[in-house]
């Protein structure tokens, strides 16, 4: 008993500790031209939860009540899923939201649509950095909650909730993972499609623009109204997303039958962070090497070192100008995870590099995931395929293939789902 006591009281202590010295901690600073970026949550019709980031007019919220940075609720599975003391993450919660809730949208434009797809263990707060990021270059981040059972935590319509749904104990391999994954690329891709669909014009035929689901999502009827009759069709839609999210889209791309043509002629692109084409099948992948959808990669320095890299390569195989890395990051360097805690802790949690600078990955990889997505927005326009990109910029990244004399790789080193 007092064992138990003496570590529910050093949580408490370490969490509050957290908690003033301000951890998580987010950029400082913006990539694009827009100071402010607002947000709202809400669930799509027909597909999941999401939370939107997009430039907003002014820092000033229409809403005063305190939106956390990470909903309390989603916090055990969090906790399940890491393997980490569900008291010691609470602080997640108290933190308030950095971006603008419910401010009120850039009125004088419109903006184009990115729909991002998050990782094995995520959920829609997980990215909010990068997502954050991107929305300032001037576009509508959709960041979905993918109900799978491959998050950490999601909810369905009724308020039931969804943990990670793990793998069988059989030895890893790859037809394992194919075969386990296929039933949630299928479930994503739907989720995709629906969300494409309503951001694309669906929403106008809706009943009703409370997006609410039974009252569990701080949502805003109108703000959500200007966010959609901001969305600028005449540009497409990005598709964007991080480990089994990029493989997800592009299997939302390229399985069999595919997008409807409509919905297909309105991708503009695809960005992929860490891509983990080793949950693809050979034929998805070859297919997805020869897509006409103008796609790019940003690995990080440990996804060049693992014994998956090989489908990777094999997804570039006839499109490495546009494959990056950037150098000393973590697979996980680009998701919000390594800023909740004190850079030590992180590194030894193996959520940090070791010689990884404070949100640099997460800058330089926004920077050039909007290279090619706005670089891809105005081919979309001219309806042409020859892409010029201004790449002068990208530094910190790196392209691929390196030089050796910039990177020793280490040993390759064999990946579960677990860390993936």
């Amino acid at each position: 008993v007092e064992t138990t006591h003496n570590k529910m009281v050093a949580t408490a202590v370490i969490q509050r500790l957290l908690w003033v010295c301000q951890y998580p901690g987010f950029s400082n600073s913006l990539v694009g031209p827009y100071d402010n970026v607002g947000v709202v949550q809400g669930r799509i019709p027909g597909s999941a939860a999401c939370q939107v980031f997009y430039p907003a007019a002014s820092a000033t919220a229409s809403s005063t009540q305190f939106l956390p940075y990470f909903r309390a609720r989603a916090i055990p599975g969090l906790a399940e899923y890491s393997r980490i003391d569900s008291g010691l993450l609470q602080f997640l919660s108290m933190k308030r939201h950095p971006c603008h809730v419910h401010a009120p949208i850039v009125e004088e434009e419109e903006f184009p649509v990115v729909l991002f797809s998050h990782g094995l263990g995520g959920c829609l707060e997980m990215y909010t950095d990068i997502c954050q990021q991107v929305a300032s270059s001037g576009m509508i981040v959709v960041a979905l909650e993918h109900e799978d059972g491959s998050g950490c935590f999601a909810e369905t319509a009724e308020g039931e909730e969804i943990r990670y749904k793990s793998p069988s104990s059989e030895p890893y391999s790859r037809k394992k993972v194919v075969n386990f994954r296929r039933d949630f690329l299928e479930h994503r891709a739907g989720e995709v499609t629906k969300t494409m669909e309503f951001f694309l014009g669906g929403w106008r035929d809706e009943k009703s623009l409370d997006l609410s689901s039974n009252g569990v999502y701080e949502t805003n009827t109108d703000t959500w109204k200007q966010v959609l009759e901001k969305v600028d069709t005449k540009k497409g839609v990005s598709l964007f997303g991080h480990s089994f999210g990029a493989a997800s889209m592009v299997y939302t791309i390229q399985q069999k039958g595919g997008l409807e043509t409509k919905l297909m002629d309105a991708v503009n692109s695809l960005t992929m962070l860490d891509p983990w084409a080793f949950a693809l099948d050979e034929k998805l992948i070859e297919k997805g090497s020869q897509s006409s959808v103008p796609f790019s990669s940003i690995l990080s320095e440990k996804w060049l070192t693992n014994s998956e890299t090989e489908q990777v390569l094999e997804l570039h195989s006839d499109n490495r100008d546009n494959l990056y890395y950037m150098p000393r990051s973590l697979h996980a360097s680009v998701s919000d995870s390594p800023w909740w805690l004190p850079r030590l802790i992180s590194r030894r949690f193996g959520l940090r590099g070791q010689s990884e600078a404070r949100h640099d990955t997460i800058a330089a990889s926004a920077k050039a995931s909007i290279n090619h997505m706005e670089a891809s927005i105005k081919c979309y326009q001219e309806d042409t395929k020859e892409i010029e990109k201004d790449t002068s910029d990208l530094s910190p990244l790196l392209p691929f293939p390196y030089a050796t004399t910039e990177l020793k790789l280490p040993k390759a080193q064999q990946l579960s789902s677990q860390n993936i």
